[in-house]
């Protein structure tokens, strides 16, 4: 029998922590090698990271020593909403959290003797009131050096204290990867703030209100940046030439601020073109005009595994290049409805253009999953006089294709079929 008493206390130490600090629910880098919508809901989880905390108090019920070690991660992971978390047991345990941080550290004369148990490695923080602020300050202010990820989200009027209380303490950050905060209203040059503050961000995610404008001489200086997400539909391609990421393989963006119409919608597609070059995931998360991608768009993103977007308002031009390496495609159905204008000027192309956009994708792609169940997108295709008859055509070309096609909610299209086949008997 192998002699358990003689392994060394480092090894049982990462084989807890294995444990506790779960693949996803606390890592700062997305797999890219696999579907990332499949495995989406695992990164920053609240439940995935409810079961670690069940396994964690288990592994506190063995021995002194083992209590001692989990006791140490006990508040890794603090989310503060009040406004939705009110006299809960989360939001309790937010404060409580926080408290900790805050409370014996600001005592010098008692450092020796504070047990301090609150090391959080992600934040996740909404203020809606000053006495979030308040809170939030308090929070950063001391906060462990542990920390990896640290989202902030908040009511108008909140950005330009939410960001200098970030830049302020940045030195006491030197462990963080994960960035999301609102766009501030008043400091000068943002992006290059944070790069200096922050340079070893690998995901940066600024949310910003349809009136933000950045300076012409403000641009991201990030080496290890692997994800972005950031408006940069109103970017002009030289300006974007000026940043610095040259690590960068996941985009979420918008296109089109730039008042789309019919005649200069390409000019959109240059924040994607300037960027491309290293992709493997694209999300397009908005779209502010109808757009026709052409075919130059494959040579743009050369490596690129997964394209979320919407298949009928930002349609294919014409057939990708039969090699291209894309596998996992997401269809956002909120435009199907819509009668996209662009396409009454493409020959043998009809709404919704998904269809058309099924059909010209690379052969390589393996897997579609269409953001809705199917029940839903059905009602949404209702503008049209035969809903189910194009959700048969979408799964004769995906058939033909061998790409499996699902909802959000995992059933495959040709399941659903089968089965208002049987309801219509």
């Amino acid at each position: 029998m192998f002699d358990y008493a003689g392994v060394a206390v480092e090894i049982w130490q990462q084989i807890l922590l294995a444990v506790l600090d779960l693949p996803y629910v606390l890592d700062t880098l997305i797999n890219a090698e696999m579907a990332c919508w499949r495995k989406s809901h695992y990164y920053h989880d609240p439940k995935v990271y409810a079961e670690s905390e069940h396994q964690r108090k288990t592994l506190r019920l063995v021995c002194r020593s083992w209590r001692a070690f989990a006791d140490e991660y006990q508040y890794r992971w603090i989310t503060y909403h009040q406004s939705k978390c009110r006299d809960t047991r989360g939001h309790k345990d937010a404060l409580e959290a926080i408290r900790l941080i805050t409370a014996e550290v600001l005592r010098p004369d008692s450092l020796d003797k504070v047990e301090f148990k609150s090391r959080p490695r992600r934040i996740l923080f909404h203020i809606t009131k000053k006495d979030d602020m308040t809170i939030f300050r308090n929070a950063i202010d001391y906060c462990s050096q542990k920390l990896t990820i640290l989202h902030v989200k908040g009511q108008e009027g909140f950005e330009d204290q939410i960001f200098e209380s970030i830049v302020k303490q940045s030195s006491n950050l030197p462990m963080l990867r994960c960035l999301e905060l609102m766009a501030p209203r008043k400091a000068p040059k943002p992006l290059q703030t944070i790069s200096s503050a922050f340079p070893a961000l690998t995901s940066f995610e600024m949310k910003s209100t349809l009136h933000y404008k950045l300076d012409e001489g403000d641009y991201l200086v990030l080496p290890d940046l692997h994800s972005l997400g950031f408006d940069v539909s109103n970017l002009t391609a030289d300006y974007l030439q000026k940043w610095d990421i040259p690590a960068i393989v996941n985009l979420s963006i918008a296109l089109g601020r730039r008042r789309i119409t019919l005649n200069n919608a390409q000019i959109a597609l240059e924040p994607i073109k300037s960027l491309g070059a290293t992709l493997v995931i694209l999300n397009i998360w908005r779209a502010y005009g109808p757009i026709r991608l052409p075919v130059e768009f494959w040579t743009w993103c050369p490596c690129l595994i997964e394209f979320s977007s919407f298949f009928s308002w930002i349609f294919l031009d014409s057939p990708a290049p039969t090699h291209h390496p894309l596998r996992y495609v997401v269809h956002w159905a909120y435009y199907d409805e819509e009668k996209n204008p662009l396409v009454t000027e493409t020959p043998n192309v009809v709404n919704p253009a998904v269809l058309h956009s099924l059909a010209c994708l690379p052969q390589n792609v393996e897997h579609l999953l269409v953001w809705q169940s199917w029940t839903a997108y059905m009602a949404i295709l209702q503008p049209y006089d035969t809903p189910e008859h194009i959700l048969r055509k979408m799964n004769e070309i995906c058939v033909e294709r061998a790409i499996r096609v699902e909802d959000k909610d995992g059933v495959a299209l040709g399941e659903f079929l089968a089965s208002k086949r049987v309801e219509n008997k």
